[in-house]
């Protein structure tokens, strides 16, 4: 996973004026994401509307939206994970931007090649863990069909598509900062009902979240 505070932020930062107005009207709008989570696209809209008229030109606004929603995921997987650092978390990808989170003693990888490398490094982990960027109001994303394809075990956080696309004994799931240190501790210590979990998630993809039947419904669909 990606910190987001090497390279992306920073660049997208450039694109946009600065100022006391639009750096207050930045953080409300971050704030507003976080705390309104699966709404977050709406609270972008209504503070740009209350509070943004006349402080943005051309795509300036565009970039303005794009470094809040990226900001604000920041923000919220850092909560996340500090409260897992003391069971034993470690890091794959963006290794200086974590340890310009957590500090130098965290244990961090650099980015493994998606297609040779991930898929040992989820079949090889007690725990993958997953939380969604904040672009994604309801949606899941890749992780949440890849870790159990690989035959690993995925603690993600709760998103409105999931049970449409899973049963609850298929998957595992946090609600915030709050309880996920608890979920991680409770999994840890059950290595059976993670086996279980994943196998069940395993078969699910397999038979229904496939490309090849994915296309066939939507192609099934085109022609009706």
């Amino acid at each position: 996973g990606n910190s987001l505070l090497t390279g992306f932020l920073p660049r997208v930062w450039e694109m946009f004026p600065h100022g006391p107005e639009t750096d207050r009207l930045m953080e409300l709008t971050v704030e507003a994401i976080l705390a309104d989570r699966g709404n977050q696209l709406e609270s972008i809209d209504r503070l740009l509307n209350e509070k943004g008229a006349g402080l943005f030109q051309n795509d300036q606004e565009l970039f303005f939206r794009g470094y809040a929603i990226h900001s604000a995921t920041s923000r919220y997987r850092t909560m996340l994970l500090e409260k897992l650092l003391p069971l034993g978390l470690t890091f794959f990808g963006d290794p200086d931007g974590w340890r310009k989170i957590f500090g130098e003693s965290i244990t961090a990888h650099p980015d493994v090649h998606y297609f040779g490398e991930t898929p040992a490094v989820y079949a090889s982990s007690d725990i993958s863990f997953n939380a969604t960027s904040l672009q994604m109001p309801k949606a899941v994303n890749q992780r949440v069909f890849d870790v159990p394809l690989c035959r690993g075990f995925l603690l993600t956080d709760r998103q409105e598509a999931l049970f449409e696309l899973f049963d609850v004994d298929e998957v595992a799931v946090y609600e915030g900062p709050g309880d996920v240190a608890d979920r991680v501790a409770d999994y840890l210590a059950e290595p059976k009902l993670r086996r279980d979990i994943s196998r069940k998630a395993r078969q699910r993809v397999l038979g229904e979240h496939t490309y090849k039947r994915r296309m066939g419904e939507l192609l099934e669909h085109l022609w009706s």
